[in-house]
């Protein structure tokens, strides 16, 4: 919870609240708003005071509010904004934030936080505007103490604050809420911190991600690459295996051609083909002498020519 006096600069402002501002900011103010004036409450409360102490129609207190969820149900954050009155300097206006299960519970909230600092800065004008109602001091740090054996008696500092009982029930009431509301304001600062940290892990595991996910698409671009270097490298592969079919076939063809070449060159004598020849030459064959030359003659020679003519015929 969290209440900022307002007034006609930031810096007053802040001031008056010992340098504090809201926390944050809630969402657009047209979102959700209302006056929760319908129905009696803490915000019907707040606006008779305000009346009283001259606030015109058209200036009750406006209720903004947000939903969260948190868990399974949800977590509903009231901002209620008192403007400034302004004939007057000392009713600078508030804005409180409080949360609640509903809207309703939130705003009564707010609603009475603005009541207890009206009771802290403005007692006389709260006193005669809920006559009976509102004790005198502040529940928050007052303490009316009781004569040990008599807490049946009114004591010194009750008769002092309270005129009726109605009063000292409030004073009591007031002090039992201060105690929640403490409460309330360590659980809301241990939840803060808690969604800080949430916050704080959402954006360290988007940035893993992040990097995760560029990691991953620059080893696919990697992979991708090395891929199609296998592909090229398969397919280099494919042709150079061609090639060497090609080359290998033609190799074999020299090889026969090599072999056919040297049969011609070199035949193949079988073993002892020479000899049988030999033998065959001592067992009686004769020798042919070649047979001498005639010279032809003049008779021979006019035959000779007549041959030729007739040929040319």
């Amino acid at each position: 919870m969290l209440m900022v006096q307002m007034a006609r600069t930031k810096q007053t402002a802040r001031k008056s609240t010992g340098g504090r501002a809201p926390s944050r900011q809630l969402a657009p103010r047209t979102r959700q708003r209302h006056t929760f004036l319908g129905e009696f409450g803490m915000p019907t409360l707040l606006w008779r005071v305000l009346s009283y102490v001259g606030y015109p129609d058209g200036m009750e207190p406006r209720y903004f509010w947000a939903n969260e969820r948190l868990g399974e149900g949800l977590l509903v954050t009231v901002e209620a904004v008192v403007r400034p009155r302004g004939d007057d300097s000392e009713w600078t206006g508030w804005c409180y934030e409080s949360t609640g299960r509903t809207a309703e519970e939130a705003a009564g909230r707010a609603a009475f936080g603005i009541l207890r600092d009206i009771m802290d800065r403005f007692p006389q004008e709260l006193a005669a505007a809920l006559v009976g109602v509102f004790p005198r001091g502040n529940p928050s740090t007052d303490s009316w103490q009781q004569a040990r054996g008599k807490s049946l008696e009114i004591g010194a500092a009750e008769r002092q604050n309270s005129d009726n009982p109605s009063m000292s029930a409030m004073f009591a009431m007031m002090r039992v809420l201060d105690g929640v509301e403490g409460s309330l304001r360590r659980v809301s600062g241990a939840l803060g911190h808690a969604r800080e940290d949430r916050r704080q892990l959402q954006r360290e595991h988007d940035a893993e991600i992040e990097r995760l996910t560029e990691e991953m698409t620059r080893l696919t671009h990697q992979r991708n690459a090395a891929w199609t270097r296998e592909n090229v490298l398969r397919a280099r592969q494919f042709e150079l295996g061609q090639q060497l079919a090609n080359a290998e076939e033609y190799n074999d063809n020299l090889h026969e051609e090599v072999h056919l070449l040297n049969n011609q060159l070199h035949p193949y004598v079988p073993p002892g083909a020479a000899e049988m020849d030999l033998e065959g030459y001592e067992e009686g064959e004769e020798e042919v002498e070649p047979e001498e030359e005639v010279e032809p003659e003049e008779g021979d020679d006019l035959a000779s020519d007549l041959d030729s003519d007739h040929d040319e015929d």
